[in-house]
Formats: structure tokens, C-alpha cells, sequence
């Protein structure tokens, strides 16, 4: 989503929406759309959109549009399959001291939605209750992930260039 400083997709230390739940649990928009709809409805956001999944050992690029009222870039997405994990970036400023950022990298972090129990690769997880705040994952709440590291890295890396 493209939207203003005064609204947010999600933000660690809150709890997901339904549509973040979906989105990290099954992989399904439709709620978060619908919840993204209501936010450029009140005008506290410019646009949504999806980027396509990046092949393998490559990358995918899409267009965006940003203007003064809407400078902000955040968006979820899932990691498959796991019980609540999800990969994103929130609130990131694209337009500071009165001017456009023209190129930055920013590492992609995985994310605990704070909805299902489980620390294995599976959907079939019960729910947490009650739920919990997104949190980023550690090597102590994602062994499996983590892989027996001193902590989780970064999954890929989102860049962005002015035209």
C-alpha cells in the first residue's frame, strides 16, 4: 500500500488485522484488499497493490506512485507453509527533509503474526489465544528457521529507485 503518515498496514507490537491474519496463515488477500479499500476510501491511502513472486535467483519490478500526502510504502506477504510467519516491510518514508529519496535497499524481515501456535513448516497449527502482537521472529520463537543460527536474517531485500 501507498499511504499517508497518518495510517498503517501493520506495525510490530500491534495486533494483525484479519486481513494480515489471512495473508500470513493462508496466503489470501481478500480481507486485507478490503481493509486497504476502506483506508484509500478515508484517503489515508493512495493505492494498493500486488508484486508478482520473483523467480528463484532473480527479482521482479513493478511501478508506484507516491506524492507529498502519500510518501509511505508498506506490505505483507506470506511465507509458505508456515503456521503465521509473513515477510514486509512497514512505514518505510520515501520523501524526507523535503525530498525524494532516489535509491535505498531495505532488508526484508520475517514476521510472527501472533495468530497460530507452531514453530514447524505447516498450516495446520491451533490458534493462539488469545493473540498475540506481530513480532519479529527470533532464533528462541522460530528454531525451525533459524536453523540452529544466533538469529534470523533477513530474507531478501526490497530496493527502490526514483524515475
Amino acid at each position: 500500500m501507498v499511504h499517508s503518515k497518518d495510517t498503517l498496514l501493520w506495525s510490530g507490537g500491534r495486533l494483525a488485522t484479519k486481513g494480515l491474519e489471512d495473508v500470513a496463515e493462508i496466503g489470501n488477500i481478500t480481507n486485507l484488499n478490503f481493509e486497504l479499500d476502506a483506508i484509500i476510501a478515508k484517503r489515508k491511502g493512495l493505492s494498493r497493490f500486488s508484486i508478482p513472486p520473483p523467480p528463484v535467483t532473480g527479482s521482479t519490478a513493478i511501478d508506484l506512485t507516491f506524492n507529498t500526502n502519500y510518501t509511505r510504502l508498506s506490505f505483507a506477504s506470506m511465507i509458505a507453509p508456515s503456521p503465521d510467519r509473513f515477510l514486509g516491510v512497514h512505514d518505510i518514508d520515501l520523501f524526507q527533509s523535503r525530498k525524494w529519496i532516489n535509491d535505498t535497499t531495505i532488508n526484508i524481515l520475517v514476521y510472527d503474526a501472533g495468530t497460530e501456535e507452531g514453530d514447524v513448516f505447516s498450516y495446520e497449527n491451533p490458534a493462539t489465544s488469545p493473540q498475540q502482537n506481530i513480532s519479529l521472529l527470533t532464533p528462541t520463537n522460530a528454531s525451525v528457521l533459524a536453523n540452529g543460527n544466533p538469529e534470523i536474517y533477513a530474507i531478501g531485500t526490497l530496493r527502490l529507485q526514483k524515475k
